[in-house]
Order: C-alpha cells, then structure tokens, then sequence
C-alpha cells in the first residue's frame, strides 16, 4: 500500500512540475536593429553664373517729312543712367557706353519718311579690350549687364543743324542691344533686345538740338 502511495505521489508531482514549467513567463528577447549611417554625401558646388555684356548697340530711326540735311550732323550717345566711369566717381554720374562720334555717316542725309540704321561704337569693343586683350580691358565691367539692370539707359540723339533754319523730323526710335558673354555666347533670354521708345517723335532744330531717351532697368522704354 505504500508503495503504491509513493508512486502515486511521485506522478502527481510530476504533474505539478510539468504543468507549472508550461504556464512558466516566456521573456522575450528585444531584437537589436544595427542602423548603419546614411554615406556623406558632398554638397554640390555651386553654380557661378557668367556676367553678360553689352557687345553691341544700335539705334534705328525713321525721319518723318522733314529731312535731316546733309551738312548738318547728328551724335548719339548711350549711357548708364549712373554708376560713374571709375570707382572713385560720384555713383550718381553717367557712365558712357557707346558713342556714334567715330561713324562716318554723322553728316550723311536721312531722306524724308526713310529708316536709317546707325551701329553704335564702344571704346571698350568686344572682345578686343576684354579682361586680358590688348588694351584697357578691365574697363570692359562697365558694359556689364547686371549694372545696366540696376541703372538703366539714356540714349542721346544731338542734332547740329548746318544752318540757323535746317530742321529734322523724328518720327521713331528704336534701339537694339545684344548682350554676350566672355565667350561670345548670347544671353540665354536676353541675347537681344529691342527697345522702341514709345514717345520719340521729336522736331530737332537749332531751338531743341537734343532728344532724350530713357530705358528702365527691365530694358523698358520709360518715354
């Protein structure tokens, strides 16, 4: 009897230990992730947008019914509004860009109702006097295109009538700008440029010997 007692006791123990083994708490084990470290990645080189250049300037002008005669002379000037010639001028001076004085067509006559193209002549002509040509190429900076933009331009058409009484008509003038880089590639929207100032008629004579005309840092006329 107490053997059987014994087993009895035995198996139920066994019972005991296996069942609290089963309803035992399983730890859980919190899997470690290894995050590896995004590559440095350079930043990219910045992009140095080439300076662009006023390369070439010309002014087209129809003469209404009363001719310029052949005589009397006429100039053109073009400016930028302000800026100085040189870093030490006053900033509110002109700079002078191109000047019709060197063409030879200064005492030529502009017909009645005709169109006459003049190109317009710089003393810093590209690209013989860039930076690094033969003569003051520094002075080139002045054509630059980013200071026409904040400056503006005034074109000056100056009649010289041969005699007391001569007159000229006006009736438009339009100006054509071309715009370039070192390496004479045209502005990529600004390449060329055509400014037709809206109120140019004028009547020059020995009285009002110049006509004024003003384009805006958008290239815009402003007459």
């Amino acid at each position: 009897m107490k053997k059987t007692l014994l087993v009895i006791m035995l198996i139920t123990f066994k019972m005991i230990a296996a069942h609290a083994q089963m309803t035992k708490p399983v730890k859980l084990i919190k899997k470690q992730t290894i995050t590896t470290p995004p590559p440095v990645v350079n930043p990219p080189a910045p992009v140095v947008s080439p300076h662009y250049y006023l390369t070439a300037a010309k002014v087209t002008i129809t003469t209404g019914n009363d001719n310029k005669e052949q005589p009397s002379r006429v100039r053109m000037s073009l400016v930028r509004t302000s800026g100085g010639d040189w870093p030490s001028d006053d900033n509110t001076k002109p700079c002078g860009l191109y000047d019709f004085n060197h063409s030879t067509n200064i005492n030529n006559e502009y017909k009645i109702n005709s169109v006459t193209e003049i190109q317009l002549v710089t003393p810093f002509q590209f690209p013989g006097t860039m930076p690094g040509g033969s003569r003051d190429g520094w002075r080139y900076i002045n054509l630059r295109l980013g200071d026409i933009q904040i400056h503006g331009l005034i074109l000056y058409v100056m009649y010289d009538p041969n005699f007391i009484l001569d007159a000229w008509k006006i009736a438009q003038v339009t100006l054509t700008l071309e715009f370039k880089d070192v390496n004479g590639n045209a502005h990529p929207t600004l390449g060329m440029v055509v400014i037709p100032f809206i109120n140019s008629s004028a009547l020059l004579n020995d009285g009002k010997r110049t006509l004024k005309l003003e384009a805006d840092k958008f290239l815009m006329s402003k007459n």
